[in-house]
């Protein structure tokens, strides 16, 4: 079972690790937190996706963009249909409030004109949030892939949630370390507490 703990100094704590396994050569020694952390860094400096990758990745995500881009536009499209017919109502219902005398009527034409003008506005909200991408495809590839084909970049990003997807994503299990040997999948003794 990983284990990690800290030590006060004179100014601050200092993070080590070690091996809880009985039985192994490394049993119970320390290494240093900073030791195995640039440990890492070098590994993750080492990693760049097989360019294989890049290719199944590229196909999906232009299926899934494809996609977006298809919806985008056709729920814009029934926006402004539904809001043309919307109006061309409240036309109508207009022309006939003005030619009627009748309060009954009158009444009824204000009410549907007053429904009919809340959706509207309901309508151009919606078409006003449904976002159709504006740059063309190959373009945001291109810039994802610069990104995400050195893991390191995001590595040292401030956010938490780029490490956690650089872990999931270059890493499937845990990632064992054997000291002066850096990290050895085959010789688990020491491993990273992420």
């Amino acid at each position: 079972m990983p284990h990690s703990a800290s030590v006060k100094g004179r100014s601050k704590h200092y993070g080590y690790f070690f091996c809880k396994t009985k039985g192994r050569s490394e049993h119970r020694k320390n290494i240093r937190k900073e030791v195995i952390e640039e440990d890492f860094e070098h590994l993750l400096r080492s990693i760049q996706p097989a360019p294989s990758l890049f290719h199944v990745a590229r196909a999906m995500f232009e299926e899934l963009w494809t996609q977006r881009l298809a919806l985008a536009k056709g729920a814009k499209k029934r926006s402004r249909a539904r809001i043309t017919t919307l109006e061309r109502k409240m036309a109508t219902l207009t022309d006939r409030l003005v030619n009627t005398d009748s309060e009954t009527l009158i009444n009824a034409y204000e009410s549907q004109i007053k429904r009919l003008e809340i959706e509207r506005v309901e309508l151009h909200e919606i078409a006003a949030q449904t976002e159709v991408p504006r740059r063309p495809f190959d373009k945001v590839f291109r810039t994802a892939c610069n990104f995400f084909a050195n893991p390191w970049k995001l590595w040292v990003s401030d956010n938490y949630a780029h490490k956690r997807l650089v872990l999931r994503l270059a890493f499937p299990s845990t990632l064992p370390y054997q000291r002066n040997e850096d990290f050895e999948p085959q010789k688990p003794h020491y491993h990273s507490n992420t």
